[in-house]
């Protein structure tokens, strides 16, 4: 991409200059092959070519951060590309034509005309748009934009990150809980010194060869850890090691990922691998108890690998069969382990029954009709937010079932709806999120109902994230 920018740039710079393909392939022929003789005209287009090509590129990314700014600046003021004013994505898609980024057209050569109307602009700037980040218009944003002209944001180099984080607190984008990522300074330990820090400590650590490490994905910025104390400004090289699609055999290897900081000054990590080390070795030992694999086999007969409140109704009941019983043992056997060999909610789930309904309960689709209504009654909730929350496929994440039968003389069905954000990975449903509800957290919510009657028992909300070992009960 970035060579296609360069390219176009060129060619318009020396449009007026009798200086043609043939012309430019034998001065990068030359430029690639010292071998190659060229007469003292062409050594002096060859130089030009060079300093040209440095020059223009220089100038194109100067350019693009421009172009950057103008995107954060409207994205505060309009949100999402998606619902900015025609005229702000027009002058988007011209500004990617003049640099290079987007192939100019007959058809995006009528943005720059006063005469077309605003809904046909609106039309070619999203598909350019569109057809630029290699999905719909409604997943435009400013970092899909950029990554689409830089590539993916963990190859841009240091710099450029720095740029972003800086631009981000300039455009007054909180930064809390966010990674902060700086501009290297000149010091004794650089990049590759930092790798090579890295490297030999996780070797010594794990005791990985070398040749199996050096398959790694390797991984670096310079940034401000998240997790610093307030007012701690001390930037780190961050250097990770990711075998994660590289073909490498994960269960034979120590770790599947690894990450640590390295000290710009020193070369001494942050924190110690001999902890991590420990932690991984443990979740490595709990991995590999009975209980642990049973878990497994059971998700993959059911074919449930998301967590517990998605599971369908069927899996759900199964589970109080099959696997509760043995959390239960297990939890009795060891009631001071502070770790276990399964997650939270499993655990709260094996201390409830769930069911199928017979014949003597309202169905599903009753049992959701009467949910919907009492969350509009209960909250006020316009239609569309309902359709936001409320209309998604059953068991497609946003609304769970559950027949609870821990009381088999008072079953209920039980409704938990795990809300949407403007972070899903659906732009689509993302954008939709936006327009109804702004930047806010919609909270979760959850209704449950006499499964015989289908009188309504309760109507409550609950955290965005459950977090408490109560907050995560109240889901099941």
């Amino acid at each position: 991409m970035r060579q296609d920018k360069v390219k176009t740039a060129f060619d318009k710079a020396f449009a007026p200059l009798v200086f043609t393909r043939n012309h430019q392939a034998k001065v990068h022929s030359a430029l690639n092959n010292p071998k190659t003789r060229l007469n003292k005209r062409q050594v002096s287009l060859a130089l030009a070519l060079s300093l040209s090509l440095l020059v223009l590129a220089a100038i194109a990314m100067v350019t693009l951060r421009e172009t950057g700014r103008f995107m954060a600046q409207t994205e505060q003021q309009q949100g999402q590309y998606i619902h900015w004013e025609p005229s702000k994505k027009a002058n988007l898609v011209r500004d990617l034509v003049a640099q290079g980024y987007i192939e100019d057209t007959e058809e995006l050569k009528q943005l720059s005309s006063r005469d077309l109307d605003a809904q046909e602009a609106e039309r070619i700037a999203d598909a350019a748009i569109a057809a630029f980040i290699g999905e719909d218009a409604h997943g435009a944003n400013f970092l899909s934009i950029m990554q689409a002209a830089w590539g993916a944001f963990t190859t841009w180099s240091a710099e450029e990150q720095a740029w972003y984080s800086e631009l981000m607190q300039q455009e007054g984008k909180s930064q809390e809980g966010k990674t902060i990522f700086t501009k290297p300074q000149k010091g004794p330990v650089n990049r590759v010194d930092a790798i090579n820090v890295a490297k030999q400590e996780v070797i010594r650590v794990f005791g990985i060869a070398e040749e199996v490490l050096d398959q790694y994905r390797v991984e670096t910025s310079f940034q401000i850890p998240e997790n610093a104390a307030p007012g701690n400004r001390q930037s780190y090289w961050y250097v990770m090691f990711d075998a994660w699609n590289t073909g490498l055999d994960y269960e034979s290897l120590p770790f599947t990922a690894i990450d640590m900081f390295v000290h710009p000054s020193t070369g001494a990590l942050r924190s110690s691998l001999e902890d991590l080390k420990a932690q991984i070795d443990a979740a490595k030992a709990r991995r590999n108890l009975p209980i642990a694999k049973a878990i497994r086999a059971f998700e993959e007969k059911y074919q449930e690998s998301k967590v517990f409140w998605t599971w369908n109704l069927v899996s759900k009941a199964a589970f109080s069969k099959e696997i509760a019983p043995m959390i239960r043992e297990f939890v009795q056997a060891h009631p001071d382990q502070m770790e276990w060999p399964f997650d939270s909610y499993l655990k709260f789930a094996s201390e409830m029954e769930y069911g199928l309904p017979g014949p003597d309960a309202i169905s599903q689709e009753q049992a959701l009709s009467h949910a919907r209504a009492a969350l509009k009654q209960q909250y006020g909730l316009s239609e569309d937010q309902a359709i936001l929350i409320a209309d998604h496929p059953e068991s497609a994440f946003y609304v769970n079932l559950f027949y609870d039968v821990t009381d088999p003389d008072k079953p209920l069905w039980k409704v938990y709806y795990a809300s949407p954000s403007i972070y899903v990975q659906d732009q689509k449903l993302a954008a939709l999120v936006k327009k109804t509800y702004g930047e806010e957290k919609i909270p979760n919510y959850k209704v449950e109902l006499d499964a015989k009657t289908g009188e309504i028992v309760r109507v409550l909300t609950m955290q965005f994230s459950p977090h408490t070992d109560e907050e995560k009960k109240s889901v099941l």
